[in-house]
């Protein structure tokens, strides 16, 4: 019997950065913390349209209520960073939160303000809403250590495992360079469920073990010839083409190319 490894590319393999996104349930439990306390009704709004749009901290402290229009459920996104800027639909949800806030706005001492967001001094910095994130985080007892740029990044992991290509991704976050978009499309879980009901990659066999065919009979072990001519993949193409067809008479297994995998 020959083993034969799948191949893989392990350009770029070894990452050492931390994990800098939060998943579904995560930013749900973040979304909770933040509604609760005295500026409950702002934050909420501030960083559902933070995390839904990918906003950056200066995009969001900028935004303007020109750039909303509740009517039609659509956000101008002012991108910064000579980005891509973008009208973007509003889900229910942030309809809801921006009428709320709208209706507190009215009496803050700044009301007057073309600017979204409001604090009591007036305009929101970039401090405070640094400072607003990670408090908000570690009241949601989380345990990635949460800013601003998470969100958006978190917004990128979900519209990838969500199945969005990676040129609507490219858009929607308004990145110049399709690169930074393909981080998220590269690495995000959905692409390691291979297509099945079963999201776990692990429970995936990615090895294919197969008879040594020469000739069109089956032995058991292979001639010593054979493993000399196979320094890398399959010895030849007899027998790459005599795989295919073993394993494709084999339920459940996924031919690509030459090589099978076996789930």
């Amino acid at each position: 019997m020959i083993v034969v490894k799948a191949p893989t590319n392990t350009e770029n393999a070894v990452d050492a950065r931390k994990k800098n996104f939060l998943t579904e349930a995560e930013i749900e439990s973040f979304l909770k913390a933040a509604h609760k306390g005295r500026h409950g009704i702002r934050n909420f709004a501030m960083l559902l349209l933070a995390y839904r749009h990918g906003l950056r901290v200066s995009e969001l402290i900028n935004m303007r209520i020109a750039d909303v229009d509740l009517d039609t459920g659509r956000l101008f996104v002012r991108r910064c960073k000579r980005s891509l800027s973008t009208s973007q639909p509003l889900d229910g949800d942030e309809i809801r939160a921006l009428r709320a806030w709208l209706r507190r706005r009215i009496n803050a001492p700044s009301c007057n303000s073309p600017l979204l967001f409001l604090s009591e001094r007036g305009p929101t910095t970039r401090q405070a809403v640094n400072y607003l994130v990670a408090a908000i985080g570690t009241r949601a007892h989380l345990a990635v250590h949460v800013h601003p740029h998470t969100l958006r990044h978190s917004c990128g992991y979900a519209l990838a495992n969500n199945g969005f290509d990676t040129r609507l991704i490219q858009d929607y976050l308004g990145h110049r360079n399709i690169r930074h978009t393909q981080l998220y499309t590269r690495t995000a879980a959905v692409r390691f469920g291979l297509g099945s009901s079963d999201p776990c990659i692990f429970r995936k066999r990615i090895f294919l073990v197969i008879p040594f065919a020469e000739g069109g009979k089956s032995s058991q072990r292979s001639p010593p010839a054979a493993h000399e001519k196979r320094r890398d993949g399959l010895a030849s193409s007899n027998l790459a083409a005599d795989a295919i067809r073993y394993a494709s008479q084999i339920a459940s297994t996924t031919c690509v190319g030459k090589y099978a995998f076996l789930r």
